[in-house]
């Protein structure tokens, strides 16, 4: 039986920018750009991804699927949570995080609420894009950051009011609640990190937070 044909790339198209006006081209990687697939998949690729990794975001070429069975979304019904092992158009393999869109979530909501969290300093990860199948499924495609840190999430309010001080409320956030915000204190240094509640267990296993009762535990 002959080898299935890898997928690839048919076509790029650099999408019109709304926001800042910008007197560069508009296939700059700055912008966001829609790529079409040869098996019908459609990737938006969001801004400051590189060209080069934008093969990462292709469904065929995620490998060593790791599934989150304890993910609120498969536990829901509403999709699957799973890591990967990609690589950019270079052969540098690495590990993607893929979530389905649930159904009553916008299509980018999510994923520019992760974005917007990065530029004001969180930790979190790296969202490349979003990847619509022929069967109109719907997946965020982010760099998956092993964080693998331990700190005190006493310190909740605390992390809620640098929040709130950002201008992001709960009714932004959806599932990124205040426990899911870690603060750690590195050399002297508060660091907020976020750390989602469906991947815990992926943690440490001697971490209060690979049990999954952190927030229960920390209540007061």
């Amino acid at each position: 039986m002959p080898a299935k044909k890898p997928e690839k790339i048919l076509k790029t198209v650099p999408m019109k920018k709304t926001d800042t006006p910008s007197a560069k081209p508009r296939t700059n990687q700055s912008h966001v750009r829609l790529v079409k697939t040869s098996e019908g998949n459609r990737i938006t690729v969001m801004p400051g991804v590189k060209n080069r990794d934008i093969p990462a975001l292709i469904p065929g070429n995620w490998k060593n699927k790791q599934q989150y069975l304890q993910s609120g979304r498969y536990k829901k019904n509403h999709g699957t949570v799973f890591t990967a092992t990609t690589a950019d158009a270079n052969g540098n393999k690495f590990r993607v995080r893929v979530r389905s869109i649930r159904g009553h979530y916008t299509t980018t909501h999510e994923i520019r609420m992760l974005a917007e969290l990065r530029k004001l300093g969180f930790k979190t990860e790296q969202p490349l894009g979003i990847v619509q199948t022929p069967k109109k499924e719907r997946f965020i495609v982010t760099r998956n950051i092993e964080n693998a840190r331990e700190g005190n999430m006493s310190d909740a309010r605390e992390i809620w009011a640098k929040l709130v001080a950002a201008g992001i409320h709960p009714t932004d956030l959806y599932e990124y609640g205040k426990n899911n915000f870690l603060l750690v204190h590195e050399k002297g240094k508060k660091t907020v990190y976020l750390i989602d509640v469906e991947h815990y267990y992926a943690l440490k296993r001697d971490s209060k937070l690979a049990l999954g009762k952190m927030a229960r535990k920390e209540k007061k």
